[in-house]
């Protein structure tokens, strides 16, 4: 069939530039057209995952702003609470100050009543007499809007004294002291 040593030159020219066509142009856009599909598909995977990513973030901004005015409902009575703790702690200070032991301090609910509120506040402890009297001392130094209402102090020997306390700690007036507030300016 290919006789002729042209022929087959020719042949085997015509298969050298339909090989070289196709590694050096048609090969590298397929490959580049490939690259460029899977490119595509990342880009619309990624895309979804922000689209759902952006909606979870909308919904979470969504429950903070919520849950921000639900705390700012609440911000008188986080503040009054943290004002408890810290005036009992202050009361605590000052029993170890004086050296009487402090087995425990328990506030009641807050009374609100026209014009003020009370915190009832128990406490019980021990130490020695002239000790217990100090602390009662300078709890009303220190405390002036605190007030007794029950006081027993028992001999429990030569040199300790239970005592057990109820006291009341007179706290202002709730509206008033809400708009006083510098948490909520």
């Amino acid at each position: 069939m290919l006789r002729n040593p042209i022929d087959r030159y020719g042949l085997v020219l015509l298969v050298a530039v339909t090989a070289a066509g196709y590694l050096g142009g048609i090969r590298p856009v397929l490959v580049q057209q490939t690259e460029k599909l899977l490119a595509e598909r990342s880009v619309s995977k990624k895309q979804d995952k922000l689209d759902e990513l952006n909606a979870q973030r909308d919904e979470l901004d969504g429950r903070v702003q919520t849950l921000g005015s639900t705390i700012d409902g609440y911000r008188g009575i986080f503040t009054a609470s943290s004002q408890e703790n810290a005036r009992i702690g202050e009361v605590a200070d000052l029993a170890n100050l004086v050296g009487v032991s402090v087995e425990a301090i328990r506030p009641g609910e807050v009374i609100q009543t026209e014009g003020f509120r009370a915190l009832p506040i128990t406490i019980s402890g021990s130490g020695e007499p002239d000790l217990v009297g100090q602390f009662l001392s300078r709890l009303r130094q220190a405390f002036p809007d605190m007030g007794a209402r029950n006081l027993s102090v028992s001999a429990q020997g030569d040199e300790a004294s239970s005592l057990a306390l109820d006291l009341v700690w007179f706290m202002g007036d709730a509206d008033r002291a809400d708009r006083n507030d510098p948490a909520q300016d």
